[in-house]
C-alpha cells in the first residue's frame, strides 16, 4: 500500500502488469524518441496491486469543458 501512496512506484515491466508496448517503449526511449507532451484533463486515477491482481478507478467525469 506505501508504494501507491508515494505516487512514484517503479512498475516497469514487472509480473503485475500486462504493457504489450513496455519494451517497445523503451526502446523508443534509447533511440532518442521523445513522447508525447503531457495534458492536464481534470482526471483523477488510482491503481493499486494485491496478491492476486490489480485494482484501478477513475474520476473521468468532464468538468473543464472539452479538450
Amino acid at each position: 500500500m506505501t508504494e501507491v501512496l508515494r505516487g512514484n512506484a517503479d512498475i516497469g515491466c514487472g509480473d503485475a502488469f500486462d504493457f504489450s508496448n513496455c519494451a517497445r517503449n523503451i526502446t523508443l526511449e534509447t533511440m532518442g524518441v521523445k513522447p508525447p507532451t503531457m495534458r492536464s484533463t481534470g482526471t483523477t486515477i488510482v491503481a493499486a496491486t494485491y496478491k492476486d491482481g490489480l485494482v484501478m478507478g477513475a474520476d473521468s467525469r468532464a468538468t473543464a469543458g472539452n479538450i
